[in-house]
């Protein structure tokens, strides 16, 4: 089984354990091949993944992209960017100001 619906309405793919998250990919096995992919035609004023999280606070976060250390890049709800939630990340400057 690759897939499957849990209660309250979390869905999980792969084959890893449950769904901890509404949406949850867990693959366990080494296969060479990403977890997650987008391909999308290009076209003007297109694009191919939007994230909305509806907030501008500074204690809230749009992404976190982690490894097993950690976080490794931290986008806070105010746009600012950073090495880790912290804002003392590998970066070592702080947050930045959404330019990098």
């Amino acid at each position: 089984s690759f897939g499957r619906l849990e209660v309250p309405n979390n869905i999980s793919l792969g084959d890893g354990g449950g769904a901890s998250a509404r949406f949850h990919i867990d693959v366990d096995t080494e296969d060479n091949q990403p977890a997650f992919r987008i391909d999308k035609v290009s076209d003007q004023n297109e694009t191919a993944l939007v994230v909305n999280h509806a907030t501008s606070a500074t204690d809230r976060g749009i992404a976190d992209f982690q490894n097993s250390a950690g976080s490794v890049l931290y986008i806070r709800g105010d746009g600012l960017i950073s090495g880790s939630k912290a804002s003392t990340g590998s970066f070592g400057h702080g947050f930045f100001d959404g330019t990098i």
